[in-house]
């Protein structure tokens, strides 16, 4: 099984990742945006003690693109 850079076993949040990438055909430089864009507000709430960001940051900058 591969592994990443510190001998860790990747979790199955991160292989789910890993899969839609290899699913879109399109690998992303950041792949901490991509997880962020994933990230609802309620989840970091009820995840204060992890290092989480949601997504209302990256809809905001969206928003602002679109308009």
């Amino acid at each position: 099984m591969r592994r990443n850079g510190n001998n860790r076993k990747p979790s199955i949040k991160e292989n789910k990742f890993k899969q839609l990438q290899e699913n879109l055909g399109f690998h992303f430089k950041d792949e901490n945006l991509l997880k962020q864009a994933f990230t609802h507000s309620s989840y970091v709430n009820e995840h204060r003690r992890k290092p989480y960001e949601d997504n209302e940051r990256l809809e905001f900058l969206g928003t602002l693109y679109l308009n």
